[in-house]
Order: C-alpha cells, then structure tokens, then sequence
C-alpha cells in the first residue's frame, strides 16, 4: 500500500497536478502496516468534495471498508 500511494503521489506532483493527500483517521499523520509514517495535507472532514476532480484510494479493500465507515455510507 506504501508504494500504490508514494508512487501515485510522487507522479501526480511532478507533472505539476494539485495533489491533496488526505488522511481518514482523526490525525495528519498515520501509520502504514509497514510502520512508514505518512503526513497527509488534510483530514478528511475538511475536504470539500465538489472542489475535487479525482480521488484516488491506495490500500486495496480494508481502505474502501474503512472510508465506508468513516463517511457514513456504511450499509446496516
């Protein structure tokens, strides 16, 4: 997962696109399973979403689970 979101991050920002890298846990900062410490630029409860042409989601399935649940989609 480190790598699905480094290299994304790194391509978008040397091609000069606006990158925005957001955390979904209540801190900037979280840790990988790899025990990397990435810093995002945002926390997820502040992003406006209708100022955002593309998200990308690194991490496979337990992310998509997980954002379910933070966003408040999560089916009962």
């Amino acid at each position: 997962e480190e790598t699905e979101f480094i290299a994304v991050a790194d391509l978008l920002r040397r091609a000069k696109s606006d990158v925005c890298v957001v955390s979904s846990a209540a801190q900037l900062t979280v840790t990988s399973s790899h025990n990397f410490k990435i810093t995002a630029d945002e926390l997820l409860d502040n992003v406006n979403f209708d100022e955002i042409d593309c998200i990308f989601l690194p991490g496979g399935m337990t992310v998509i689970t997980d954002l379910k649940i933070v966003v408040g989609t999560e089916k009962n």
